[in-house]
């Protein structure tokens, strides 16, 4: 699996199954978009029932310790890339979606990076509690990003879709 795009493939349907098999969704519904790399503008890596557009990132480089020092030149590149799907979505269909940054190590816990504005405003759910007391474990940059575990986030959509049904 020494081919880049590989890689990316593999994790991009790695995360699409974890979403699926949590959310109990199908996989119509949640699945890897087909054009995923290519700088298409189908809303991002991984596509779902939900106003969440996804970008998935996996790189044998990414050092966790490093991460949060390298943020400037790791994660926004990655965000203004994905601020310009966000403004094209938002033309479409008229919505603030929700948006992520999935990214992973190879065997280490899957992490979500989230823009904190844009997690108390979005049209998948308006968050109205404070973060900390959302997420048993996280960890905040610079106030701005939130960083979870994927598992965390899926348990609290469920939570939130409970609430409501």
């Amino acid at each position: 699996m020494a081919n880049p795009h590989n890689k990316g493939r593999y994790f991009e349907n790695r995360v699409a199954k974890q979403i699926r098999e949590t959310l109990k969704l199908s996989e119509l519904d949640v699945h890897r978009n087909s054009d995923s790399g290519n700088a298409s503008y189908e809303f991002a890596d991984i596509r779902t029932p939900y106003s969440w557009i996804i970008e998935c990132k996996f790189r044998n480089s990414y050092n966790y310790d490093r991460l949060l020092k390298d943020w400037d030149k790791v994660i926004i590149p990655i965000e203004e890339q994905i601020l310009e799907e966000v403004d094209v979505f938002i033309k479409k269909f008229k919505k603030i979606p929700f948006y992520t940054i999935i990214m992973a190590l190879p065997r280490k816990e899957v992490l979500v990076t989230i823009n904190v504005n844009n997690f108390y405003n979005n049209d998948m759910f308006k968050e109205e509690n404070i973060i900390y007391n959302i997420f048993d474990k996280f960890a905040i940059y610079k106030d701005k990003i939130l960083i979870v575990t994927l598992s965390d986030l899926l348990m609290y959509i469920i939570k939130k879709n409970k609430e409501k049904s």
